[in-house]
């Protein structure tokens, strides 16, 4: 009768865990004594009911009977992952998929033992290698909630957002109270456009599992998406209080309230946290990227290239690390030493996710756009039908101007997703790019952005800058909608940035100059502000002023035509013919090419024949005289001039 009892109590053990009652469980696998099977079955149920100390205990005391119990080495590498113990983690895997486990593991234990391996490889920073694993994991048990959880993850790193939703969602639907499953759905959703249903489910987790370190941690992300900060500051000091300094999450903590202090501009607090962390937390690669990351957001790079090194020389197999390197080295401008590491990260890991759109976003940045077409296209032809990698491409297409390539892409997402504020957005982004008549549409899609989601300040940013641009300027809309972005962020450099064009229209020059000097101390890479400030500094008649921010600009951007014709003009009103001619002559040229000829066009047409006939480079001049002619008002001052020396060169007025 022992025996039988012994066997009762196990099989009520396994009816009670895949009911998830957890305290039930362990409570019938003690009253089936001692032994493996009774040992190992409530290792099981302390682990399920996070317990995972007295799991441990256990799964040893499993292994202290049985030396090559498969489940319990998975069952050990799961906790000494959680610890943070990466390599032992690894050998408790590599027992049982390769080594003396193999041929006595079930299914469910190697299932496990392949999640383990997968988490190992994805904290490694080898996505490809993750997947793998994860994949064969969910093979072996379509139910290994961990697995589902963690290919969850390996795609939300690849931002293939739809696919991840579709594992999270698994996980949490086969246990709703799995706090990282749910954590994994609300974030997930929330770069779906669904941010305010991953409020409420976070909300209620935070109900339901109030220890919960990561409920906390991501709620009060969520919060901050909608504008909630004064909550969401509560939520993230409550995630720090919830630290378990040994586990491999607790830096994510801090780095994350760092992120958001650092967004408002609280900079002091942001670096006291991370100094909070060296001090609570062991040195470590995580570590030390996390305190890259924050420097990299706040645009100091050099210091963000220190702490990345620093975490490579610790462990210079984490690809993830050596990629933020490069892209750190690409907004650097230092190309040549992104690439380099790029091609490391592809050496590793050829499919690492958002690979070929750094490069091609590289490459573009260089001046390679050939190169960086084959990149775009390359991420394209890998997932043809995942609209996440679409939209990020798109997106990358406008940011390097290609509207012809991003137009087409976003008109087939708005079709799928027309209610995303984030591809009506980029639709705006792509027709602020064509400019001329295209920004009153790009000023409809802009709207519609903010009516979507209207906590995103940099939406409303981008209404006011479309407004400034309009063909005739909407001065008052570009105020109204600068006022509510600052009103979402009081540190928003581009929202300065754009009321200091609107007061320059306004012809408010003084007020103009310190809202864009404040721009670029908010944020030093928005060169555009330069070009602004040489406007306001040519109002006030201080050209030497002037010609300083022009260079600045034009050292980003040499490729804006009205800004090479202003810089241009400047130069030859100086009196510095050879210097202005060849910025006016492709002022001139590049501007006649956009899809709406500019108003300055045959001004510049003008200025670039004067300054190539006067440094004796006549023979260029007069293509640029005859476009002049041809554009410009039949009462222009300037045409007498211009047909003198057309005659002067014998030169026809039609072309050959």
């Amino acid at each position: 009768s022992g025996t039988r009892g012994t066997d009762a109590a196990l099989l009520l053990g396994e009816i009670e865990l895949r009911a998830k009652n957890w305290a039930a469980a362990q409570a019938a696998f003690r009253s089936a004594g001692t032994g493996p099977r009774a040992d190992f079955g409530r290792a099981r149920a302390l682990w399920a009911g996070r317990s995972p100390t007295e799991a441990r205990q256990a799964a040893e005391g499993v292994l202290g009977v049985s030396k090559q119990h498969a489940g319990a080495f998975s069952l050990l590498g799961m906790l000494d992952f959680e610890d943070g113990q990466i390599e032992q983690a690894q050998k408790d895997a590599d027992t049982v998929i390769d080594g003396p486990g193999k041929t006595t593991a079930s299914p469910k234990e190697r299932s496990l033992a392949f999640a383990v391996r997968g988490f190992t490889m994805f904290r490694g920073a080898k996505p490809g290698d993750a997947r793998v694993a994860f994949d064969e994991a969910i093979r072996l048990d379509p139910q290994n909630i961990t697995a589902l959880v963690g290919q969850g993850e390996a795609l939300y790193a690849d931002a293939r957002y739809t696919e991840a939703l579709s594992r999270f969602e698994t996980a949490a639907q086969l246990e709703p109270q799995h706090v990282d499953a749910v954590v994994g759905v609300a974030k997930t959703k929330s770069h779906l456009d669904r941010t305010k249903e991953a409020r409420e489910q976070l909300a209620a987790l935070r109900q339901s599992q109030p220890k919960a370190m990561r409920a906390a941690l991501w709620y009060g992300k969520v919060l901050a998406m909608l504008g909630e900060r004064q909550t969401a500051e509560r939520e993230f000091v409550a995630a720090l209080a919830l630290v378990d300094p040994s586990k491999t999450d607790a830096v994510e903590a801090y780095v994350e309230f760092a992120m958001f202090l650092a967004a408002q501009g609280r900079a002091n607090e942001a670096e006291q946290k991370l100094l909070d962390a060296k001090k609570l937390l062991p040195p470590s690669a995580v570590l030390d990227r996390a305190i890259a990351d924050v420097d990299a957001t706040q645009g100091k790079y050099e210091e963000a290239v220190g702490h990345y090194q620093s975490a490579l020389l610790k462990r210079p197999e984490e690809t993830e690390t050596r990629f933020r390197l490069g892209v750190t080295y690409r907004k650097m401008a230092k190309f040549d030493l992104a690439l380099t590491e790029l091609d490391r990260v592809a050496a590793q890991d050829k499919e690492f996710p958002g690979l070929a759109l750094e490069r091609g976003l590289l490459f573009e940045q260089s001046g390679d756009e050939e190169h960086a077409l084959v990149e775009f296209q390359g991420a394209l032809a890998k997932a043809p039908n995942d609209l996440d990698l679409q939209l990020r491409v798109a997106a990358a297409y406008v940011a390097m101007g290609r509207t012809d390539d991003a137009v087409p892409m976003l008109d087939k997402l708005l079709k799928a997703r027309n209610s995303s504020a984030e591809v009506q957005h980029y639709m705006g982004r792509a027709y602020l790019k064509m400019g001329g008549t295209q920004v009153t549409k790009a000023l409809g899609f802009f709207r519609r952005a903010v009516e979507l989601d209207p906590n995103r300040a940099e939406y409303y940013v981008y209404v006011a800058w479309a407004a400034n641009e309009s063909p005739t300027p909407q001065v008052t809309m570009a105020r109204e909608y600068v006022d509510k972005a600052l009103a979402l962020d009081k540190l928003l450099a581009d929202a300065y940035w754009q009321r200091g064009v609107a007061e320059r229209k306004e012809q408010q020059v003084e007020d103009a100059i310190r809202d864009l000097k404040k721009a670029l101390a908010l944020k030093p890479t928005r060169f555009e502000a330069h070009a602004a400030l040489a406007d306001c500094y040519e109002a006030k008649n201080d050209e030497a002023q002037a010609l300083e921010e022009w260079k600045k600009a034009l050292a980003i951007n040499d490729k804006n035509p009205e800004w090479r014709y202003k810089y241009g003009r400047l130069l030859y009103e100086r009196h510095n013919l050879g210097a202005a001619a060849p910025h006016l002559a492709y002022g001139a040229t590049e501007g006649q090419k956009q899809s709406t000829r500019p108003k300055w066009v045959y001004t510049a047409e003008f200025y670039a024949a004067e300054a190539l006939y006067h440094t004796n480079k006549k023979p260029e001049s007069v293509d640029h005289y005859r476009l002049y002619l041809q554009q410009s008002p039949p009462n222009d001052p300037d045409r007498r001039d211009a047909l003198a020396r057309m005659r002067s060169m014998n030169a026809p007025l039609e072309a050959p």
